[in-house]
């Protein structure tokens, strides 16, 4: 029944061509244009070029550029809960005159997915932010991205501007940051004062953002001819925001200041941070401090496992580590949301971010005395429609601690539909 459901999706599956020079088997010369026209489910591929801004409501699509596919900026709204949103290697350089978010993504439904995007916040004034991605009520995945806030607004040449975020989560957003780097708005300067870097993160208003296997860096100051402004910190959260790094590779840091750097971690109003053996720095100083390890402001803890899925033409490449030795480990994929998860009855650290079938697992294994396994198996082993993106999560089982979830993961399939029975 499943089979039959990939199948009738791969059927009515449209794929659009977009290049803004024209041609040959090009179907469009406006990605807007494309967008309008595309329905549920369909593929948008972005051919090299420029291409204004587009807005996509009311259904999913997977939008897929090649380098150098540049588009001024994307709204995405009310997304159904059946559908999802893929933008995968596009690239969203800031537009010169531009106060606004470059990526604005709402709807307590919507769920999208940015996989290798580039993008550059607008000019940081009052409102609306100049952030790279702001998510309102919605869930993103942000895979192998770089975010960077838009700079300081300058209204008057005596007084700089304050950066904008990389990232903001408001109203309730899902977050989930893996193998990319954020970067907050640098501060404007100005012959008085200077503008304040912006943090790389601000999440507010009961928003959840798990970042892992990431760097995320404040941005730099604006100098001013009488007072400079603060260096931005790493991740700003209120309002009764909930933050999880983890992932060894992962640094938060604070930018630098003139006489003492920005906080890694900033939290207030209930708002809180959970650290899983992650570096954290504040700023160096420009009178000769180094960056050094932030004590305090945040919950410290053991580690979570790291998951990573590597895709290639006919096999995926799956890895776990950064586990306890020798302990059992299971990866799950998400499941179409009808069937009610069998929950463990022992502790769970960290955040489910799919709806699994525990009682059948993927994939089960041990880890080896270093804490880690990779294997690969056929890309038929999963269920695959075109371009559409699976997500997993793993969990490690430690006897001390309880289930360790690790990160979760998406990757996009790029073939047609396969074997979906999970192994047993």
């Amino acid at each position: 029944m499943l089979f039959g459901l990939f199948l009738g999706c791969v059927l009515l599956q449209n794929t659009w061509v977009v290049d803004d020079d024209g041609g040959a088997g090009v179907d469009f010369t406006d990605l807007a244009a494309a967008v309008a026209a595309a329905t549920d489910g369909d593929v948008v591929l972005v051919r090299p070029g420029s291409y204004g801004a587009f807005v996509l409501s009311g259904k999913g699509l997977r939008i897929r550029g090649q380098p150098s596919a540049q588009v001024s900026a994307a709204t995405i709204s009310d997304v159904p809960s059946s559908s999802r949103v893929l933008l995968e290697r596009l690239e969203f350089p800031r537009a010169s005159l531009s106060c606004a978010p470059s990526l604005l993504v709402s709807g307590s439904r919507t769920r999208i997915t940015l996989a290798d995007v580039v993008a550059t916040g607008g000019l940081n004034c009052s409102y609306p932010p100049g952030c790279a991605l702001l998510v309102d009520s919605a869930e993103a995945m942000v895979l192998r991205s770089n975010l960077t806030g838009g700079p300081g607004f300058v209204p008057l040449a005596s007084t700089g501007g304050p950066g904008g975020p990389a990232l903001i989560a408001e109203g309730g957003a899902r977050v989930y940051v893996v193998d990319s780097t954020l970067v907050g708005g640098s501060g404007s300067g100005g012959y008085q004062y200077g503008g304040n870097g912006g943090p790389a993160v601000y999440a507010a208003s009961t928003s959840h953002v798990w970042i892992a296997s990431s760097i995320v860096t404040g941005g730099s100051l604006g100098f001013g001819g009488a007072v400079s402004g603060s260096g931005g910190v790493g991740i700003l959260g209120e309002d009764s925001a909930r933050i999880r790094v983890s992932g060894p590779s992962s640094t938060i840091s604070g930018a630098g200041g003139l006489y003492s750097g920005a906080l890694g971690i900033r939290v207030s109003d209930d708002a809180r941070a959970v650290v899983h053996a992650t570096a954290v720095l504040v700023g160096d100083s420009f009178v000769g401090g180094p960056a050094a390890p932030q004590v305090g402001g945040f919950i410290s803890t053991g580690p979570l496992p790291s998951l990573h899925v590597l895709p290639l033409r006919a096999e995926v490449t799956l890895t776990v580590s950064n586990g306890p030795a020798s302990a059992p480990f299971s990866i799950w994929i998400e499941g179409d949301g009808s069937l009610r998860p069998h929950l463990p009855t022992f502790g769970i650290v960290g955040d489910l971010a799919l709806h699994p079938d525990w009682s059948r697992p993927m994939f089960r294994g041990v880890l080896s005395l270093a804490g880690e396994s990779s294997f690969s198996v056929p890309l038929s082993t999963f269920p695959s429609v075109l371009y559409q993106q699976l997500r997993l999560q793993a969990g490690v089982m430690d006897p001390r601690r309880g289930l360790l979830l690790s990160n979760p993961i998406e990757f996009t399939a790029k073939q047609g539909p396969r074997n979906t029975q999970p192994a047993r």
